[in-house]
């Protein structure tokens, strides 16, 4: 069905028009909702052990001469500096999908494209692993857990 096609103040174009308003919001959402909720708690566990290394570091001569600790201290810092790839590729990834919508919005109004197949590029748009977002997600996620352990194998080896 093409745009067109529509008869003028139908349920099919009202539907139309309702899904075209909404279907962007709702994208938006499903692609930044979880990872922005996921994005801040990365964030704070690699500051926050980036900062607590640093002083137990500095406070405590013991603490800079085992290796561990600067291990720990470095798997913080490359896991704060990939939340920020990961930020970046996020925002470009939204930024490219929703270009990619109103293009698909603008052929569908113009009628180079009919409904169904602008529904299922959205669908497709959407539901398309972030195979890069959630590889660096994961990575992050690895290295405040290894930052975590070597920490405690740093406080191991000191009371050992």
């Amino acid at each position: 069905m093409k745009y067109s096609d529509l008869k003028a103040d139908s349920k099919e174009l009202n539907d139309v028009k309702l899904y075209l308003e909404n279907r962007w919001k709702e994208a938006y959402q499903i692609n930044t909702g979880y990872s922005n909720q996921g994005v801040s708690y990365l964030t704070y566990g690699h500051s926050g052990g980036i900062a607590v290394m640093l002083g137990f570091i500095g406070a405590s001569e013991w603490a800079s001469k085992v290796d561990w600790m600067i291990y720990s201290l470095i798997c913080f810092s490359f896991g704060f500096l990939l939340v920020g790839c990961f930020l970046l590729f996020m925002y470009f990834k939204t930024l490219c999908d929703f270009k990619k919508f109103k293009q698909d919005r603008w052929n569908f109004l113009s009628g180079e494209m009919d409904y169904e197949k602008l529904i299922n590029s959205d669908n497709e748009r959407i539901s398309k692993s972030h195979k890069y977002g959630v590889c660096i997600a994961i990575a992050c996620f690895i290295l405040l857990i290894l930052g975590i352990i070597f920490s405690c194998r740093g406080f191991y080896v000191h009371l050992a």
